[in-house]
């Protein structure tokens, strides 16, 4: 049985020369640790781009210590080429009010080298291609099947 989850695109502001940048398609997520019960939730930005399942915030980042990574691999940005990440498996949600409906288990891809940390939550291809989509861009509405 599938549920259908809905969420309002966000503003992104203004670039430095004035002009509107476009809204931001996000989900709020919980990422959560099994073995210490620690959980962490805030709104993540929906990015067809990112290859992975989620790339973490500092936030994220402090949720992984103590955590021994799956494996290590690297992913490539177009800007900075290669970046090296430790590969963390959380429980992932998606919350809707006081909802949530899992996403299982997902991979969370922290950068080891610190100036690739970043305040944002990303969802990625690993966890988009797995569910339908739509981005509607014209209403500023993201709709998750889940």
């Amino acid at each position: 049985m599938s549920k259908s989850i809905s969420y309002k695109y966000i503003d992104d502001g203004y670039s430095s020369s004035g002009r509107k940048l476009p809204d931001l398609p996000v989900a709020t997520l919980l990422l959560r640790r099994r073995d210490r019960r620690l959980q962490v939730k805030g709104l993540a930005i929906v990015d067809t781009s990112f290859d992975g399942s989620v790339y973490p915030s500092i936030n994220v980042l402090r949720l992984l210590e103590g955590m021994k990574p799956r494996q290590v691999e690297y992913l490539f940005h177009p800007l900075y080429a290669r970046i090296d990440c430790e590969v963390y498996e959380l429980d992932a949600f998606l919350l809707d009010g006081i909802e949530q409906v899992s996403l299982g288990q997902v991979l969370v891809y922290a950068p080891t080298d610190p100036d690739y940390i970043s305040d944002e939550v990303l969802i990625g291809r690993e966890i988009i291609n797995n569910h339908r989509i739509l981005l509607n861009g014209p209403m500023s509405k993201l709709n998750i099947e889940v």
